[in-house]
């Protein structure tokens, strides 16, 4: 359902566009039907869906749209339409078959309609015009013009007749009155028109073939042709007409003072009669062609000699009307009078023509230059920032009827401006409010006459303007034929005054009418800028010099290909002579045109000459302003910027702050901006002349000899701003200059040359200099960019190996010795580094790098031996610092003699690390020193003693521990470590504690695991002392911890003799187990916690687990008889009943320290049930006491167990592996 509904949306937009389409009528402002057309088919698919859903609301809004689309489609078949060819009907009923599929109504039904009464009455109209000319008087010498008026418009009538059947019988009558008039007036034209008589035949064919055509469609037979009847009527006529045509030639020729154009004229006639001359006729002729040739050749003459160009343009005329006539009769072999007369002509039109020539450019050049010198004066007394600028505002224009764009009145054109600019302000918005703007413009209208008379149908083509047509009708000609009293005055209308509304649409760039309807278009053209103000004067009098002598060249070049080669050559060297009176003019115009980069009058001007621009070497003489130009200005935008004003500026800018009662901290900031902005100002200048200067090279690539030229002087230019760049240190300028070199492709070992010895002496005075090595810094920097810049290594010019001592000197006086002996030299330690590494690095070649690093360490080791000897330690591990720092950074090893990096780090770590007293960092400096050679110097060993005693110290490690070996080789592992002890003394110990609590008890659970058979003792093979710095800090904490608390109950520890007594007896490894602690170097135990040591056995792998991991509660047993805790025995026996041995018979026993604390003693039988295993936990937990001691000894007559439920009161000692001896 969502989905039909979000495309009946779509289709509901697709119609509102199609509407706002129709109502805007698109198609007229683009004037393309084929618009309309596609609005149609748009409809027609919009149609189509609500048609399927069955939207009458929709459908019925189309069914409107359609009513619109036909009545625009009416209004579109128009005469103009019908008369423009069927093509453009046929597109329009195209467009109405389109809107039959889906329109109630057939539209083409009413297109055809319109277009067939249209069609009937143009075809009338046109008939009535055949019918008026056909009525009017004709004289054989217009006869074919007249015939041929009528047939255009017979031919206009043949297409409507094609629509309308109803024109095919006036058609025939026209035709026939046509063959009619032809017939009547051939002979006369014959007479007098010979000439004409083959095109009135031609007209008679077409005429007899309309004239068949349309007989064909009335159903009728076609009549006697006219075309046969003229052809014999000129066969039977020509030869009488051509004798007496020739009769009159004789006597035209015989009479001296007759014309040869009249002449020729009766020849024109004899030939287009005797169109088949026999021999006779033939003979006759040639004797006639040969004399009227002598009479046009004797008038020439008299012409020249006269001086009369007019004859003689007209004799040439006739020269070569009687070439192409005698050609046609005898041939293409004959020879040509016309090109003598041409070349006779030619030598006297040029000859006039370059003497009016060189007048005129005499009087143009002194007027041209005084304008000249008027505009380049005004050109300099402004800045050339400002000629650029606009110097007027925009002119607006609207497009009249006939094509031609009329402008805007003064106060109007302002009104638009203001409004475009409005429109561009709000961000050129394309919806119809945002785009476009009303206008009203007052109408002033002309003085006229009412007119009581109707307009003629047929406008001025109408024959009938004769006084009693006209008192009727009125023509469009009639208001000039009224100035000459031909029409009755009529009232005369005063002027109308009206106010119109105009839309403009800044978009489509189109003013609507809204007043009296109608739209055309706009056009908006940029004002001048001020340098085309003050030049626009003179610039168009050269333009209108230029076209004169442009059109006197031409006619020169003319006239110069008619004459022959001597004539040719002497002529040449006066149109040479003219040319070079123009150039001065010229030359002075494309100075001032360079001067202001104006383009496109430059363009024209040289457009304008054409092929004359190369002959007068314009071409040349602008390339050389060009270059002039650009090296000037390249000159003065890097001559040495004055950063001093003028002492008048200063003095109007103190009287400023004087008056705005500013002090002299407020002029001092004014002085300094003025001096930024012109620092700014002059490198604008510089990008500019720049991108001149390469756009120029561009434009003459191909011209070798005058970019070599450029090249020369732009060097030379460049080489003296690259002496005072480098003077400055400004490597930003130097670079551009020597970019600007190699872009140019200039001579660059001009301007390294001077450079070099320039950058030496600079880098000697920086390391000699009282400044600090950065200065030096700045030196290389600046040679560095003039080498990229150039393209070049840095050694090419400049050879920097004298100065390298100057520069280790500089840098180890200034920056090294104070940072090494001052005390903040941590933190100054990465900058020194950075400054003596940024000198390095500066020297790009491994020869001067390596030099410069001899001569640093040449200083650095006596000064570091003495810091040795005198027993600054502090400041010798600050250098070595300083120097493996500065070593790192040059990827380079540091020297044998003094400390590496890692050393110096282990020193550094270790010293912070005891300083500190962080086990973290403890760790780390002890494993990071462990990694070096630490006992190579005697400092280094010295502190890592010191950090090993600070961590022993910290983690409260026995004194038997190695703490080397529980740190090991990663300080993020666990200090851990499991040390075989093979001392014999020690095993016999441990061998006495497990034969001295070894008893013979079975008990349920050895039967359970399957050990029912009781061993007779126990082996004792293997010792393993654990050592967790983790585990063994923790328990040591919760020791002193039951310490702390058992000393509020007073009796808990140490229990007394005669409790133990009443408990079973005291614990059975209190008398062995302090004599095996001592044996281990171990602490002994704690009597103020009730600690002993007792016995816990386990798997082989879970033993591991729990020396690396701990005891973890998790494991604890849930179900045992004094809840979930931890069960220790005092006897050997009663752990041994939970050990599993490994594959060679060998049984894991741990050997724990247990802090007892306050002990709960219960001797109950079932612990189970009384207490109960919760109320024994929950003692403690959350109780009084630290442990249970569940008495079975007591109880059942087996052992006694001892329970914990804390895991940190719990160390596992030692890990004691044995053998069963059965």
């Amino acid at each position: 359902m969502g989905c039909t509904e979000s495309k009946g949306k779509l289709f509901k937009d697709r119609l509102d566009q199609v509407q706002a389409c129709l109502v805007n009528q698109t198609w007229r402002i683009r004037g393309d039907v084929k618009e309309l057309e596609r609005q149609v088919d748009e409809l027609r698919d919009i149609h189509v869906f609500f048609s399927s859903n069955k939207d009458t609301a929709e459908l019925a809004r189309i069914q409107r749209l359609a009513d619109v689309v036909t009545e625009e489609l009416l209004s579109l078949l128009d005469r103009k339409t019908l008369r423009a060819g069927p093509e453009a009907a046929q597109g329009i009923t195209k467009i109405a078959a389109k809107l039959d599929t889906f329109r109630a109504t057939r539209a083409s039904d009413i297109v055809l309609q319109k277009q067939k009464g249209m069609s009937l009455t143009l075809g009338k109209e046109e008939l009535r015009i055949v019918e008026s000319l056909l009525s009017g008087e004709t004289s054989s010498e217009k006869l074919l013009e007249a015939c041929n008026s009528v047939m255009r418009h017979l031919q206009q009538a043949k297409v409507y007749a094609a629509q309308v059947p109803e024109l095919v019988s006036t058609m025939l009558n026209s035709l026939k009155a046509l063959g009619e008039r032809i017939l009547e007036h051939f002979l006369a034209s014959l007479e007098s028109r010979p000439r004409d008589a083959n095109g009135l035949v031609a007209l008679a064919e077409n005429l007899d073939t309309l004239s068949e055509h349309f007989a064909k469609l009335a159903g009728l037979s076609p009549g006697e042709k006219v075309a046969p009847l003229l052809k014999k009527v000129r066969e039977d006529s020509s030869l009488a007409l051509g004798a007496a045509r020739m009769t009159e030639l004789q006597a035209s020729l015989a009479n001296e003072t007759s014309l040869a154009q009249d002449a020729m004229k009766l020849l024109n006639d004899i030939a287009a009669l005797w169109t088949s001359p026999d021999a006779a006729q033939k003979t006759s002729l040639a004797g006639a062609f040969d004399s009227v040739g002598l009479k046009i050749q004797r008038s020439f003459e008299q012409a020249i000699a006269s001086g009369d160009t007019g004859g003689m343009t007209s004799l040439l005329v006739t020269a070569k009307d009687f070439d192409e006539r005698r050609q046609e009769v005898d041939g293409a072999g004959t020879n040509l009078i016309s090109r003598d007369m041409e070349r006779k002509k030619a030598g006297v039109t040029l000859n006039m023509l370059i003497v009016n020539a060189e007048a005129n450019v005499e009087k143009q050049s002194v007027e041209l230059r005084k304008l000249f010198r008027e505009a380049e004066a005004k050109v300099s007394r402004l800045d050339k920032d400002k000629l650029d600028e606009p110097g007027e505002g925009a002119n607006w224009k609207f497009k009249l009827g006939s094509g031609v764009f009329k402008a805007f009145p003064s106060d109007k054109n302002a009104e638009v401006e203001k409004l475009y600019q409005t429109w561009l302000r709000n961000g050129k918005p394309t919806d119809t409010a945002g785009r476009r703007f009303e206008l009203r413009i007052e109408v002033r209208g002309a003085a006229s006459r009412r007119s009581t008379r109707k307009k003629c149908p047929y406008g001025d083509k109408c024959y009938r303007k004769n006084p009693e047509h006209r008192r009727e009708f009125w023509h469009p000609s009639d208001n000039m034929e009224n100035a000459s009293g031909l029409l009755p005055e009529e009232p005369l209308v005063a002027v109308e005054v009206r106010e119109e509304s105009y839309s403009l649409d800044f978009l489509l760039m189109t003013q609507v009418n809204m007043t009296r309807g109608g739209m055309r278009n706009i056009n908006r053209e940029e004002g001048m800028t001020v340098s085309q103000k003050l030049t626009h004067e003179y610039f168009d009098k050269v333009i209108e010099f230029v076209k004169e002598a442009e059109g006197t060249l031409t006619q020169a070049e003319i006239e110069l290909h008619m004459l022959g080669a001597n004539e040719r050559a002497n002529m040449q060297k006066q149109v040479d002579a003219l040319t070079q009176a123009m150039t001065p003019t010229l030359r002075e115009f494309l100075q001032l045109a360079v001067l202001l980069r104006d383009a496109k009058v430059m363009d024209e001007v040289i457009a304008l000459l054409g092929v004359h621009a190369e002959r007068l070497r314009l071409t040349d003489a602008l390339k050389e302003v060009r270059l002039e130009d650009v090296i000037r200005e390249l000159t003065q935008a890097y001559s040495k910027p004055s950063l001093r004003a003028s002492p008048k500026r200063w003095d109007l800018l103190r009287l400023l702050c004087k008056r705005q009662k500013a002090g002299p901290r407020n002029l001092l900031k004014c002085r300094l901006a003025l001096v930024k902005t012109k620092a700014e100002l002059s490198v604008l200048m510089r990008r500019r002349v720049q991108m001149r200067c390469q756009s120029l090279l561009n434009e003459y690539e191909a011209d070798k000899e005058f970019c070599e030229k450029f090249r020369r002087q732009a060097g030379q230019v460049l080489k003296e701003a690259l002496l005072e760049e480098a003077k400055r240190l400004e490597p930003e300028a130097a670079k551009g200059l020597l970019k600007s070199a190699v872009a140019w492709q200039c001579d660059l070992d001009m301007l390294l040359e001077t450079a070099g010895s320039l950058l030496e002496s600079l880098a000697r005075s920086a390391a000699a200099s009282i400044q600090p090595a950065s200065r030096i810094v700045e030196v290389l920097d600046f040679a560095d960019g003039m080498a990229k810049a150039a393209q070049r290594p840095l050694e090419s010019f400049c050879d920097l190996r004298p100065v390298l001592p100057d520069m280790a000197k500089k840098c180890f006086d200034s920056a090294i010795k104070p940072c090494v002996e001052d005390d903040a030299f941590s933190s100054r330690m990465p900058s020194v580094v950075k400054q003596v590494h940024e000198v390095r690095s500066r020297l790009r070649s491994e020869a001067t790098s390596a030099g410069f690093d001899a001569e640093l360490w040449k200083l650095f080791e006596p000064w570091y031996s003495r810091l040795r000897t005198e027993g600054k330690s502090d400041a010798q591990t600050a250098a070595s610092e300083w120097a493996i720092a500065y070593c790192e950074q040059i990827k380079m090893p540091v020297p044998t003699w003094m400390m590496d990096r890692d050393q110096v780090e282990a020193l550094r770590k270790l010293t912070a690390a005891v300083s500190g007293g962080n086990e973290k960092d403890l760790r780390e400096a002890v494993v990071f020193a462990k990694l070096t050679d630490y006992k190579s110097d005697p400092a280094l060993t010295q502190k890592y003693d010191e950090a090993l005693t600070r961590l022993r110290a910290l983690k409260r490690l026995p004194s038997g521990w190695e703490v080397t070996d529980l740190v090991g080789d990663d300080a993020t592992k666990k200090m851990f470590k499991k040390a075989d002890l093979d001392d014999p003394a020690l095993k016999k110990l441990f061998q006495e504690i497990f034969d001295a609590t070894k008893a013979s008890i079975i008990t349920r659970d050895r039967a359970a695991r399957g050990s029912g058979v009781m061993p007779r003792g126990y082996q004792v093979e293997k010792i393993v002392s654990v050592m967790n710095a983790e585990s063994w800090g923790a328990y040591l904490q919760r020791t002193d911890e039951i310490s702390a608390q058992c000393a509020r109950f007073a009796g808990s520890a140490p229990v007394s003799a005669s409790v133990w007594s009443s408990w079973s007896g005291p614990v059975m490894t209190a008398s062995q187990g302090n004599a095996i602690l001592s044996a281990a170097h171990l602490p002994s135990l704690t009597e103020s916690a009730n600690e002993f040591l007792m016995f816990h056995g386990t798997k082989p792998e879970a033993a591991d687990s729990i020396a690396a991991n701990h005891f973890d509660m998790a494991f604890a047993c849930k179900t045992g008889l004094f809840g979930a805790g931890l069960y220790f025995a005092e006897s050997s026996s009663k752990s041994d009943e939970y050990c599993q041995g490994d594959a060679r018979g060998r049984f894991p026993m741990i050997l724990c320290r247990v802090a007892l604390g306050r002990i709960n003693y219960c001797p109950n039988v079932d612990p189970v049930k009384d207490p109960g295993r919760d109320k024994l936990e929950g003692s403690c937990i959350g109780g009084e006491y630290h442990s249970v001691l569940g008495d079975r000894k007591k109880a059942r007559g087996t052992y006694r167990e001892f329970v914990v439920y804390d895991h940190y009161q719990v160390y596992p000692q030692f890990i004691v592996w044995y053998s069963r001896v059965s």
